[in-house]
């Protein structure tokens, strides 16, 4: 575990009494508490993995906005949004709704219809086992690495809080997550993230109000902007991106487009079991349909909890992202401790947790249905008994946080988390139009 990091984590610790102890209380005891409720229904293995097909298009569309609300949602966006500025839009309003609103009219018809209960399931059918195999292990590894960068981030903020270690933060973050999804499986994970949504938003409201209180309001925030080291530009989406260098993001407007909005994009939304499986666990077509449209509407306004606070913190810490000063990932917890007084920064303390925590959640009980479903029935052991599966199931969520654990000391050495995140998805050019490179570690 790189020193710099842990040393970070104690430098930042917030200023927290027992009333944010007492409302972070709260939570952990009413995450634990649905998953003790929701294993009381878990009788199947289609009830610990696809929640019994029983679930209205409601729960399952906030369950799915709030599984993509993870660490490169909240810290790793913010961070962009103060290395980038403004730009950083592009990743929800090209790169997230168009996509997600053809899964829902296009994709989640053609997946429910099926009776599958994964996508690698639905290749299996579309064209033969091998393609099953080989999207089963690719996404199986996607998502112990991208669980990694959630249980990183859920540390930063635990080692923030409590001023722990980065290592203990991560294994006890990854204990708290296993402990509900061992017990209630995806019905578990699913109300516990539509009860995350809500916070996350109750956490991010009052450090994104706040901050634009303390700047001066949009005004005093783009003055203070362009007088920082991202300039004007910083405060354009579009402008600038007739060439790669005339903008923060080193983004060509074709590479935005056809890049980041319809090849990854496309790919990504209508192909991520981790989202789809929400969707597979709706009561109905209809339901299945709406899912992710639901989803698509609030995701228009997640740029306003995340974009905008990155660039408060900009504009509020000068050092922030440069040699001697805090990573770009530190954006939100320094305004929360900069900002919220002690209540209002238990709950702001508590969203963040929940988010990192909805993310992991949707990362494993994808990964345990892929692996049981896709892997060991369908190329180990076929017609096993359904208890069998249902303990695998169980089984293979372990391993997959004790590899997310792994995962989340490879993130740590990165100092922005959204960059790493595209640089585990591809290296390949395509990736390489819409963003740069991850840079190489640099030390705090």
């Amino acid at each position: 575990m790189p020193d710099h990091l842990a040393l970070a984590a104690q430098d930042l610790r917030l200023d927290v009494n027992l009333l944010d102890y007492l409302v972070l209380a709260l939570y952990f005891v009413t995450v634990l508490g649905i998953g003790f409720a929701a294993r009381r229904a878990v009788r199947t293995s289609l009830d610990f993995f696809l929640s019994g097909r029983s679930l209205p298009a409601w729960i399952t569309g906030l369950a799915f906005l709030s599984a993509n609300l993870g660490a490169t949602e909240i810290l790793g966006m913010a961070a962009n949004g103060a290395q980038y500025g403004v730009a950083t839009v592009h990743y929800y309003w090209i790169g997230a709704v168009p996509a997600m609103v053809f899964l829902g009219i296009v994709m989640m018809p053609f997946y429910y219809r099926s009776k599958v209960h994964s996508v690698p399931d639905f290749l299996r059918r579309r064209f033969n086992g091998q393609t099953q195999l080989l999207n089963a292990i690719t996404f199986a590894l996607a998502q112990v690495l991208i669980a990694g960068i959630n249980l990183y981030a859920l540390a930063l903020v635990m080692g923030a809080l409590l001023g722990w270690p980065l290592l203990l933060s991560i294994v006890v973050s990854a204990a708290i997550v296993l402990v509900y999804v061992v017990l209630g499986g995806l019905s578990s994970a699913i109300y516990n993230e539509v009860m995350q949504f809500f916070v996350i938003l109750a956490g991010l409201i009052p450090v994104t109000v706040l901050g634009l209180v303390k700047v001066g309001g949009f005004s005093g925030l783009a003055d203070k902007v362009r007088q920082s080291a991202l300039g004007d530009p910083g405060l354009h989406a579009w402008a600038g991106t007739g060439s790669a260098d005339g903008n923060p993001l080193g983004a060509h407007w074709i590479g935005i487009v056809l890049g980041l909005g319809f090849v990854l994009s496309f790919g990504y939304w209508t192909t991520n079991f981790a989202e789809v499986q929400r969707g597979l666990s709706a009561r109905n077509t209809t339901a299945a349909r709406l899912t992710p449209i639901v989803a698509a509407y609030p995701k228009l306004m997640i740029p306003a909890v995340t974009v905008i606070p990155g660039l408060v913190a900009l504009v509020l810490f000068s050092d922030l992202g440069k040699p001697g000063g805090p990573q770009y990932n530190y954006a939100i917890p320094l305004l929360m401790g900069d900002l919220l007084p002690n209540g209002v920064l238990g709950v702001a303390i508590t969203g963040l947790l929940a988010s990192f925590m909805a993310g992991v959640a949707a990362n494993i009980s994808g990964l345990n249905t892929v692996f049981t479903y896709d892997i060991w029935r369908s190329h180990v052991k076929k017609d096993m008994p359904d208890e069998y599966y249902l303990r695998l199931g169980r089984l293979a969520t372990v391993g997959g946080v004790v590899l997310g654990i792994g995962a989340a000391l490879i993130a740590s050495g990165f100092s922005n988390i959204m960059n790493y995140f595209q640089y585990m998805h591809s290296r390949n050019s395509r990736t390489q139009v819409i963003c740069r490179q991850a840079p190489s570690p640099e030390p705090i």
